[in-house]
This record gives C-alpha cells, sequence and structure tokens, in this order.
C-alpha cells in the first residue's frame, strides 16, 4: 500500500501544473517528510523489539532460576530419601538378625 501511494503522489505531483523547480521542491518536501515518518516508525519499532527482548531474557532467567532452585530441591529430597532408607535397611537387618538370633537360642 505504502509503495502505491508514493507512486500516485509522485505521479500527482509530476501531472500538476507546476514549474519544473516548484516540482522538485515539492518532492524534496515530500521525500523528508516520508523519511521522518519511517524514521520515527523505524524507531518505535525498534524499541518495541528491545522492550520484547529485554522481557524475554528476564523470563528466561527467572525460569533457569527457578529450575535451578528446584533441581537443588530434589537433590536434597534424594540425599535425605536415600539416608532414611539406609536407616530402613539397617532397622530391617537388625531386625532379621535379632529375629535369627531368638531362634537359635
Amino acid at each position: 500500500m505504502g509503495a502505491a501511494a508514493a507512486v500516485g503522489v509522485t505521479v500527482g505531483i509530476l501531472c500538476a501544473p507546476r514549474s519544473g523547480k516548484e516540482t522538485r521542491e515539492e518532492l524534496k518536501n515530500k521525500c523528508r517528510k516520508n523519511c521522518r515518518t519511517i524514521k520515527k516508525t523505524y524507531r518505535k519499532k525498534a524499541e518495541m523489539i528491545k522492550d520484547s527482548t529485554a522481557h524475554a531474557m528476564q523470563e528466561a532467567a527467572d525460569i533457569i532460576e527457578d529450575v535451578q532452585d528446584k533441581k537443588e530441591a530434589v537433590k536434597k529430597d534424594i540425599k535425605q530419601g536415600s539416608h532414611e532408607i539406609a536407616q530402613d535397611i539397617h532397622k530391617t537387618v537388625q531386625n532379621i538378625s535379632n529375629e535369627l538370633n531368638k531362634s537359635v537360642k
């Protein structure tokens, strides 16, 4: 749409009953205006991308931190669980040993 509008404006200017100097001046002014608009739009879009990227990076950092915290919690649970299992095995072996000793006596 933008290119078609630019072509339409250019054809309209070139076909208008003005002197060459006036036509060139009008074209120059319209080009400057369009350039300013394009630059403004570019800056806005670049800022939006920058903000989106910063937000995404922060979310990724938060997720990584959460995963690391959960990993540490799982490691702690595994360590605690293995300690409890070792205690249970020790008690079971001791109970079996006691039962065997009672049977022998």
